[in-house]
């Protein structure tokens, strides 16, 4: 493990759940690999635990950004985004060329994600080369606030 890492705080929410694929130990231990996220992404961690919202939490986050980044895609239709949690990792994929388009029959989660997107691209507003992460998100997101 390097030394630099941060690792994220043991949150047990809905989208921890390995539904009996794998055992506690080896969620714990998967879990304590990833990286600390930006503070939306544990915003929207905390908002799914505390009020049983599906999100599909950081490892299938950063699983859905590898796969989109692997075929260089520049678009994606998302059905069902929830508070937009997902989206955000897809639109980090696409980057700022990219069209992500989020969608949900809830308006409820439309206005929180709407929320959640417009605090990450003030949150980018400031950033410089240290968080590039954040930098890819920024004009999708942007778009996708503006629409909703």
């Amino acid at each position: 493990m390097a030394k630099n890492k941060t690792p994220q705080p043991s949150v047990r929410g809905d989208w921890r759940s390995s539904h009996g694929i794998t055992t506690d130990h080896v969620d714990e231990y998967l879990y304590s690999l990833l990286p600390a996220r930006d503070e939306v992404l544990a915003e929207m961690e905390a908002e799914a635990s505390a009020h049983d919202v599906p999100i599909v939490g950081p490892a299938v986050g950063r699983l859905f950004h590898q796969l989109a980044t692997m075929i260089q895609a520049k678009t994606v239709f998302e059905m069902g985004s929830a508070i937009g949690y997902s989206t955000i990792w897809w639109a980090r994929a696409v980057g700022e060329a990219g069209h992500v388009h989020y969608t949900d029959g809830n308006r409820r989660n439309a206005d929180k994600a709407n929320g959640y997107f417009n605090q990450l691209v003030k949150l980018c507003a400031g950033t410089n080369s240290s968080r590039p992460e954040l930098m890819y998100a920024r004009g999708v997101l942007s778009a996708v606030a503006k629409r909703n």
